[in-house]
């Protein structure tokens, strides 16, 4: 799998230039790469930057503003605005615009029942075969899991709904941008804090080696 940076280092250059007005739902097999995601977060800021006149942020700023949240990004990843009234006035719409672009996502699960349309039985999401059964054999003997994201809280719920885990991974277990934490040590600490184990004694599992460093950092496997 590539990584996060990988990732946006494919994309770089290409459509993100001019906002996509009424974006389309893309369905394959495994659902929403990181690409489609990173694309629904640009687009989304692009969006708001051309609606109140504010400099397009490129790709590093975006990517910043995934690691940091929205607030912290409005204000020194994008620099547009430190004033509170103006930074909320700001969330506010951002919050919108990334909720309709999300919607297009809601409107498939992995368990809707297939239908005479082909494009019907293509489930919005699939999960890596046994990680159900293996996620549920953790918590059988009171291992807990945690999960953490550096996108906001509605986006993590939705996708751990669609993806058919939510009933694997408790509200309480969950870290994202929504919980103001800083820095990727800070996140993963978080996480150990609502799993009640000692970070040298919890194990993260993630597919990017800025992830490696920051577990090591705190001591986590």
């Amino acid at each position: 799998m590539r990584s996060y940076r990988d990732a946006i280092g494919r994309i770089r250059g290409t459509e993100y230039k001019k906002p996509v007005e009424t974006p389309k739902r893309v369905q394959t097999p495994d659902g929403p790469s990181q690409d489609d995601i990173y694309r629904t977060v640009f687009d989304s800021w692009t969006a708001i930057a051309k609606e109140l006149g504010y400099p397009l942020p490129d790709d590093e700023q975006v990517q910043f503003a995934l690691s940091v949240g929205a607030e912290e990004a409005i204000i020194n990843g994008f620099g547009w605005t430190s004033e509170s009234t103006k930074v909320a006035e700001i969330l506010g719409k951002y919050k919108a615009e990334i909720a309709q672009r999300r919607s297009l996502w809601q409107n498939y699960s992995p368990t809707k029942p297939k239908s005479k349309n082909d494009n019907d039985d293509i489930p919005m999401y699939k999960v890596t075969p046994g990680v159900s059964r293996w996620i549920k054999s953790l918590l059988d003997v009171e291992m807990q899991c945690a999960v953490v994201s550096y996108l906001e809280r509605e986006q993590v719920d939705t996708l751990l709904q669609l993806a058919g885990l939510s009933d694997l991974i408790a509200p309480d277990k969950c870290v994202s941008a929504s919980n103001g934490y800083v820095t990727d040590t800070d996140v993963l600490l978080g996480a150990a804090l609502r799993v009640e184990r000692r970070p040298d004694h919890c194990v993260v599992f993630d597919t990017t080696p800025y992830s490696s460093v920051a577990a090591h950092e705190v001591e986590m496997q």
